[in-house]
């Protein structure tokens, strides 16, 4: 397609203090799949280049309520949505330090990353309290997972099914300790690769190296 039938959405993400956040994560969706999505620069600014059609919009950022909403991209026009504020989570328990770390979020060729570090492990002692911070996905009461609002997802394990996750996931979740886990991958348009199980999506718990004894397996 012509790069000339292509719009742009700009904008910038704030706190409620009008100050910038960088590295806020900002993902258009059709159809509840990820199509592209791109990370705030150091003043808090994005932009993106897609082709024309109707969206939807999540800008998030850690310890920051997720900000949705539906965008229409004007064919070889720019969209600029001027200043978008986050809010502050109702479960965020401490101030964010962002220099020094990942981005909490990135976005790589067929899924999102979301980087655990310190600031993410302050908000969820568990893997189950962990994943009730990341967009798109939810837990709820029974741990019972969903990913976009779809419990049809699969959890794995460092890319590989596990045992304790397959008997009972919820239970295995709320086991695996955060400080354990270094990143979670969320792909919501599996690849041929993966089996027909997780049609959501899947979720990939990828754990710090010298933690993987004894939970990999089948």
């Amino acid at each position: 397609m012509s790069g000339s039938l292509f719009g742009q959405i700009t904008g910038k993400i704030t706190d409620n203090g009008g100050n910038g956040l960088p590295g806020a994560a900002v993902a258009l969706y059709q159809e509840s799949t990820l199509v592209t999505g791109t990370s705030a620069d150091e003043n808090g600014v994005f932009s993106l280049t897609i082709e024309p059609g109707i969206y939807s919009l999540e800008v998030s950022f850690i310890s920051f309520a997720t900000e949705k909403r539906e965008v229409t991209v004007p064919s070889n026009g720019l969209l600029n949505l001027g200043t978008i504020t986050l809010r502050e989570s109702s479960n965020n328990l401490g101030e964010v330090v962002v220099e020094g770390e990942a981005n909490f979020m990135e976005f790589k060729q067929d899924k999102r990353v979301f980087n655990v570090g310190k600031d993410l492990s302050n908000v969820g002692s568990n893997a189950s309290e962990l994943l009730r911070n990341i967009p798109s996905v939810d837990v709820d009461i029974d741990g019972n997972v969903s990913l976009r609002g779809s419990q049809n997802v699969r959890i794995l394990i460092d890319g590989k099914p596990s045992g304790l996750v397959g008997v009972n996931p919820a239970d295995a979740l709320r086991q695996l300790q955060s400080s354990m886990i270094e990143r979670v991958e969320v792909i919501t348009n599996p690849s041929a690769r993966y089996d027909a199980e997780g049609e959501a999506g899947i979720i990939n718990i990828v754990l710090k190296k010298e933690k993987r004894n004894g939970l990999n397996g089948t």
